[in-house]
């Protein structure tokens, strides 16, 4: 995902079976999850995270766990977080496992007043 710019944290290391990624935050503390954080544009911050869902489609892969809970903001920005588990398109559970990371981000997002649902992000997401 990071070689396809999609906005994670910078692989360091992979150790047996455990990836070691940057830090995302500062000397204060790690940044804080969607989930935690008021967000004062929603909107802006749902095209962030469609954006960044767009790259890892475009990449071949999955997200798998893509929720408001693997999503860090830093500086006004989607981290998309715990990608070790992606997997590729080609693989037979991707398609369920994208159309849950889908359910998860239009569910959330439409909570915040976003208007958005499945179908719509679907087509957002892969150019429909």
């Amino acid at each position: 995902m990071f070689s396809h710019n999609v906005r994670v944290p910078k692989p360091l290391a992979c150790i047996e079976n455990v990836l070691v990624m940057d830090y995302v935050g500062d000397d204060r503390g790690p940044a804080p999850l969607l989930k935690t954080t008021g967000i004062k544009e929603p909107e802006k911050v749902f095209l962030d995270v469609v954006n960044n869902m767009k790259k890892i489609h475009k990449a071949g892969l999955v997200h798998g766990d893509l929720s408001e809970y693997n999503i860090l903001m830093w500086k006004n920005k989607a981290h998309i977080i715990d990608v070790a588990q992606a997997i590729s398109l080609d693989n037979p559970m991707s398609e369920e496992r994208f159309q849950t990371d889908v359910k998860n981000i239009a569910r959330y997002f439409a909570g915040s007043g976003v208007k958005t649902d499945r179908e719509d992000l679907i087509k957002r997401i892969r150019g429909a």
